[in-house]
């Protein structure tokens, strides 16, 4: 089963940090996404954002930080953010059976859908 990918876009970000932070804090935050996004390497810059604003957990602190290990490889926030069950078994994913696969690959995706859409 491969990994679903999720649909975003500007909408959901606007949404999420305004459903997360403090309405005075709305340009800060946006500014401190907008620096994944910069790079010609940066690829994704909604879905990162959205993973940034998701691992941050509603802590300015954690989002500077997360905005920092998303500049340096997108990577490790997007699999960490959609599939941190399913990362951790990084590298041996292979180890898992189809329905172990399965069945952690749906977990990881229902969490994310349903704090998306919370």
């Amino acid at each position: 089963m491969d990994q679903p990918v999720p649909q975003v876009n500007r909408v959901d970000v606007l949404r999420i940090v305004r459903r997360d932070f403090a309405l005075n804090d709305e340009q800060l935050i946006l500014e401190l996404l907008s620096e994944y996004g910069e790079l010609e390497w940066h690829r994704e810059i909604d879905r990162v954002h959205l993973a940034i604003l998701k691992l941050s957990q509603k802590s300015l602190d954690k989002l500077i930080d997360t905005v920092q290990i998303a500049c340096e490889d997108f990577r490790d926030v997007i699999s960490n953010a959609e599939y941190p069950n399913y990362s951790r078994f990084y590298p041996k994913r292979d180890s898992l059976d189809d329905g172990e696969k399965y069945n952690v690959i749906t977990s990881d995706w229902d969490q994310y859908k349903t704090w998306l859409a919370s």
